[in-house]
Parts: C-alpha cells; sequence; structure tokens
C-alpha cells in the first residue's frame, strides 16, 4: 500500500511562479501526494490562484494566513501535513517527475529518518549550471553520520544546510519536535543542524532532482533590516552545533568564520546600500562601524587565511580589519553602479 507524502509549500506573493511552478508536483510518477499549500499573506493573486487550483485537483490543500515570513508559513504546513514523509518545495524552483517515487523507494528500502540527494543550481543572472552530485550512501548510527558529515554536508558547493534536497520521515521529525525557528532567513541550516544531533539512519541517494534557481536580481531583491543579526546567530549556532556533537575541528572553525566574514561583506555592501534602507548614510556608516567593531567579527578576521583572494574582496577585507565604514559603502556604491552600468 503506497504511504502519502506530503510537499509543504510556503507561497508569498508568488503568483507569477504559479501554477507553472506547480506543474512538476502535479505531475510526479509518485501519485499518492498531499501538497499543502501555504499563502503567508499575500498581496497579490497567489491565494487566489492557489484557489483554483485546488479547485481542479483534490490532492492541493490551500491554508490562508497573516505574513510571518517562509519559516512561520513551513511550520504551519508542518502542523497541517498527513503524509508519512514530509518534502519541502519552493514554487520558484523545479524538480524531476520522479523526485517523489525515487526518495520514497529509499526510504522504504533503509527504514531511514531522512533522505538526501544531489541537485543542481542555475544562475540566471550569470547564465551558468551547476550540478551538485552525492554518491549513494547509507548511514546507519549517528557516529557515522558525524564521521562523514562535513564531507558530505559542508564542505559542499553552494553549501547543503537546504531543506529542499532532503525528504524526512514524519514521526522523526514529530519524535524530535522538529519545527523551524523564527529566522526571516537562513531558517534551512538551523532545522537540520537540530535534526543531525538526533538521526540515527539516513540515506543518500545518487541523483539529482531538484533543481534550484537563482533568479535575475535575487541576492539584492529584498531589504532586510536584521539581517546581521541573523548571519551572527547562524555562526554562533554553527559553532555551538558543533561543540555539542564533538566535531569543533579546526577546519570546521575556519569555514564558519570565512562563511561569516562573507555574510558581513554582504550586509555592508547590500543591506545598507539598499534602496529601501530607510538609514541615512551617517546612520550606514555607524551601523558599518558596528559591524565591524563587533567581537565576533573580529575574532572571525584572525582566523580566516591571508591567502590569495579576489581583489574585491581583498579590499573589503582590508576596510573590515582598519575599521573603516565609508570607505567600504563607497566602494561597495560604486561597484554596484558598475555592475548596473554593465548589466550585470
Amino acid at each position: 500500500m503506497p504511504v502519502t507524502v506530503s510537499v509543504i509549500i510556503g507561497a508569498y506573493n508568488a503568483e507569477k511562479f504559479l501554477p507553472a511552478g506547480l506543474d512538476c508536483i502535479l505531475e510526479q510518477t509518485y501519485k499518492d501526494l498531499d501538497i499543502v499549500i501555504v499563502d503567508d499573506g499575500s498581496t497579490d493573486e497567489t491565494g487566489v490562484i492557489c484557489g483554483s487550483l485546488a479547485a481542479k485537483d483534490t490532492r492541493i490543500r490551500v491554508f490562508h494566513k497573516d505574513n510571518g515570513g517562509l519559516a512561520s508559513a513551513r511550520n504551519y504546513g508542518l502542523d497541517q501535513a498527513r503524509g508519512a514523509y514530509i518534502a519541502f518545495y519552493d514554487v520558484d524552483d523545479s524538480v524531476d517527475p520522479d523526485w517523489i517515487e525515487e526518495n520514497v523507494k529509499l526510504l522504504e528500502a533503509s527504514n531511514a529518518e531522512m533522505a538526501m540527494h544531489g541537485f543542481t543550481v542555475f544562475d540566471q543572472d550569470a547564465g551558468q549550471l551547476d550540478t551538485i552530485r552525492f554518491p549513494s550512501l547509507h548511514f546507519r548510527s549517528n557516529k557515522e553520520l558525524r564521521e562523514n558529515f562535513a564531507k558530505y554536508f559542508v564542505f559542499v558547493r553552494h553549501g547543503n544546510g537546504f531543506v529542499w534536497n532532503k525528504i524526512y520521515r514524519k514521526s522523526f521529525l514529530d519524535a524530535v519536535h522538529a519545527r523551524f525557528g523564527g529566522e526571516r532567513i537562513r531558517q534551512d541550516e538551523p532545522f537540520n543542524l537540530r535534526l543531525y544531533l538526533r538521526v540515527t539512519n539516513i540515506v543518500i541517494g545518487g541523483g539529482t532532482p531538484y533543481h534550484y534557481i537563482v533568479h535575475k536580481g535575487k541576492i539584492a531583491s529584498k531589504y532586510i533590516s536584521e539581517r546581521f543579526g541573523i548571519c551572527q546567530s547562524i555562526y554562533l549556532g554553527f559553532g555551538v552545533f558543533c561543540r555539542q556533537w564533538g566535531i569543533d575541528r579546526p577546519e570546521l572553525q575556519d569555514y564558519n568564520a570565512a562563511r561569516h566574514v562573507g555574510d558581513i561583506i554582504s550586509v555592508i555592501t547590500s543591506d545598507l546600500l539598499h534602496p529601501d534602507c530607510p538609514l541615512t548614510l551617517g546612520q550606514r556608516r555607524a551601523a558599518a562601524l558596528s559591524i565591524m567593531k563587533d567581537p565576533h567579527t573580529k575574532e572571525c578576521l584572525a582566523r580566516i587565511c591571508q591567502g590569495a583572494v579576489s581583489p574585491g574582496r581583498a579590499v573589503f577585507l582590508f576596510c573590515l580589519r582598519h575599521d573603516l565604514p565609508l570607505a567600504m559603502l563607497v566602494i561597495g556604491g560604486a561597484g554596484k553602479m558598475i555592475r548596473k552600468a554593465i548589466g550585470k
């Protein structure tokens, strides 16, 4: 007897991706689906479009809630899910027709609590496609997962903290009371890190059925005033996780520090220069200086190597190390103007 799989979709102002974005879910070769769409307070026609789709396919259930961010939408979906397995799908991406079927086969054959698979990344701005593929593996204990964690879950191009390339046994999520935190962005990694401490059986498939799309202008599309705080919580949370799990090794500390510095550069040169940022130039300078002088920023800068980096990154690192917020803002703004002028 087939088991039901709940596909949870948080949708906010997604009208331009609907219904095309749902077609690859409706056309899955595995038919026993519980498609849970949570309209997260959309102000466009998302709710109306989802309602019309649900009227045509009884597997779709649509819920409407006040806007609270993707994490709250996914939590709402988890509360409503009926399936034995849980998958998360972003409606602006796409998946192969056998995405669900192949993962159910893996989970059923292994009795695993989680399944993971490879993915592709298509950057629309750069016109580049990258494929991330893993070998077929089965970790049958938490110790075995811990021994292989860095290789397959950290040191992966584009990262591997995502929930969309993993499918979860619902009974496992319920047993560990798994829910997303309150972050407006970067919710996936903290969710998964809490699971890795508890999982005892995880299977990895060799395919690449999920296709993540970096849409044009996506990086700079949204101003988030608390982005630095979120990035810092990710940095600190990863450190706590490594210590709890006994994997607080230098290479993971270096990775965590380098990633946080990259996040800091992005916050100063993107968010503080975003058209929607309400701060005056003086306030932006003060905010950037506060970030630069933060003890965790200095801690990370001391850890990262002085080796070969791109000229642009080298300039930003110099500004960070010498507390030069205005210079960093000016250089970042000039770079944005140049990229806009040349259409990149």
